[in-house]
């Protein structure tokens, strides 16, 4: 949160960006037997928190700076890990599938200057979660670390028509388990997509897709989880593509 300079009793949220040096080491395998390919990768990253100011001028009022900033000085080394499959079924099917992981390996910040429960106007959290790990994010890397610690994806794909039709069939599994880290393959939230994308010309292109996200009430981080957050984003879509 921050709190404008020239009137401290007002405290406003705000979004204030910063920057991370970020170092990278990585390994990666691709090898492939008849029609099936498997591939692999391997990262480890090393990411520092390089501001020591988070003074920014305020878009929405007269006040050029914040009353109070706290930075919190962080380093987090985190991996990520992804082994994907693609293989040729009968039919000219092609199937692909990942298994994702990622994890933070050491973590360490200063702390927010609380140390008894406050009330923040317009803030509805509880103090206590106020902490930085708390609101850690890999920032770099797979995107699919923004939805889970673990994933499994399963995509089919089939083309009609001389390639002019193809149909897409997508499903992606959290099974990261919150409660307990040694169950890995209970599924919390899924996500099922299935996409038609004909070719009308060359230039012009029509698709329908239809996308259902489902979470978990008894997830412990309620509505604050990802999947259950995104539920409401299922939804049935058509498209018309033309290119120039």
């Amino acid at each position: 949160f921050t709190i404008l300079e020239n009137d401290p009793s007002f405290t406003k949220i705000d979004i204030v960006y910063g920057y991370r040096k970020t170092k990278l080491l990585g390994l990666g395998i691709v090898t492939f037997i008849d029609d099936f390919a498997l591939r692999g990768d391997l990262a480890i990253f090393q990411t520092k928190d390089m501001n020591e100011s988070v003074k920014r001028v305020s878009p929405i009022a007269n006040y050029p700076y914040h009353y109070e900033e706290f930075p919190l000085h962080e380093l987090a080394d985190y991996y990520q890990f992804a082994l994907q499959f693609e293989y040729g079924l009968p039919w000219d099917i092609l199937i692909v599938g990942q298994f994702f992981s990622y994890d933070t390996l050491h973590y360490e910040a200063g702390e927010l200057p609380i140390d008894e429960s406050i009330d923040i106007p317009n803030l509805e959290i509880d103090p206590e979660d106020l902490k930085p790990k708390n609101f850690f994010n890999p920032g770099m890397g797979a995107p699919l670390a923004v939805l889970s610690k673990r994933t499994i994806l399963l995509n089919l794909e089939k083309t009609f028509l001389d390639d002019q039709l193809k149909i897409s069939f997508l499903s992606l599994f959290d099974i990261a388990n919150p409660v307990d880290s040694t169950k890995t393959f209970d599924i919390w939230g899924s996500l099922w997509g299935f996409t038609a994308e004909y070719d009308v010309t060359q230039n012009l292109k029509f698709l329908l897709g239809i996308t259902n996200i489902k979470g978990k009430d008894d997830h412990p981080d309620k509505e604050s989880y990802r999947f259950n957050q995104m539920e409401s984003f299922s939804h049935i879509r058509m498209e018309i593509k033309y290119f120039f």
